[in-house]
């Protein structure tokens, strides 16, 4: 009689594995996908995740969100918050910018990263958002001259009616602590050609008359800020967005906006 033995079942599934996968590209079996296939999906779903975060991003500062967005939005503010690195810079930008809508701290190494953005020969939307942000930590710093590069590269590069007309808003206030008036007229004046919305044309208007108060032409201020504060509150809104409310202005350009309309009130 002959003598049966078997393996054990783990060996036996071991040495079965064995078998298949030498064989397999032999015996018609499909061979095992390779690790770079593997991260290749891996990387892919990730952009995905990153595309659908950006376009979040951009719909929340937009005001069209929705609550998915809105949970997006949370996340990624976490997520950057504990040194997620994402693999678009326009990504970051959005995310920085966001962070400063909604009156967050400042990323630990925001200048360095913004720069390094405005550096490069990426896409030009990038770019201009990229120095409309930058503009504004050198601005706060004090560095008014650096300030004024980034902005003229924001305009030279950016293409959306949207950013043209923060850039001119913001170097229009620049101009003007500079003392460069006839600079900040042109630029708030290049504001009207635009059709910025009703709370961006209150903000041209207000800024107007900061220029023609400085000028010494008291009348025409007075009436500009009329204009301004018409246009503001013509709307219907329950709360309408004043012009000193405005993103695109610095803590002291709200508060010369805010001075504004106590000096011209008064008579003398």
């Amino acid at each position: 009689m002959t003598a049966r033995w078997t393996l054990p079942p783990a060996r036996s599934l071991v040495l079965g594995l064995s078998g298949a996968l030498f064989l397999g590209p032999f015996v018609g079996q499909p061979a095992p996908a390779h690790a770079a296939d593997f991260w290749q999906r891996a990387q892919g779903r990730a952009s995905a995740a990153e595309r659908e975060t950006r376009e979040a991003l951009f719909r929340a500062e937009a005001g069209t969100s929705d609550a998915l967005d809105e949970h997006l939005v949370r996340v990624s503010m976490v997520d950057v918050a504990r040194g997620k690195v994402y693999g678009e810079a326009l990504t970051l930008v959005y995310v920085v910018r966001t962070r400063r809508l909604l009156g967050l701290s400042s990323l630990p190494g925001e200048l360095g990263l913004l720069e390094a953005i405005t550096a490069s020969d990426g896409p030009v939307e990038t770019v201009a958002l990229a120095a409309l942000e930058l503009s504004r930590l050198q601005r706060l710093q004090g560095d008014l001259a650096r300030a004024r590069v980034e902005l003229d590269r924001a305009l030279g590069c950016a293409w959306r009616s949207e950013l043209r007309i923060e850039a001119y808003l913001m170097r229009g206030w620049l101009a003007l602590e500079q003392n460069e008036l006839e600079q900040a007229r042109s630029d708030f004046q290049a504001v009207l050609a635009y059709d910025p919305g009703r709370s961006r044309l209150a903000l041209a208007l207000a800024s107007l008359a900061q220029v023609d108060l400085l000028r010494g032409d008291v009348p025409e201020a007075r009436r500009l800020l009329g204009r301004a504060r018409e246009t503001a509150d013509g709307g219907g809104a329950v709360s309408p967005i004043q012009p000193s409310q405005r993103p695109e202005l610095l803590p002291r350009d709200r508060k010369a906006l805010e001075e504004l309309a106590g000096r011209l009130s008064d008579p003398r």
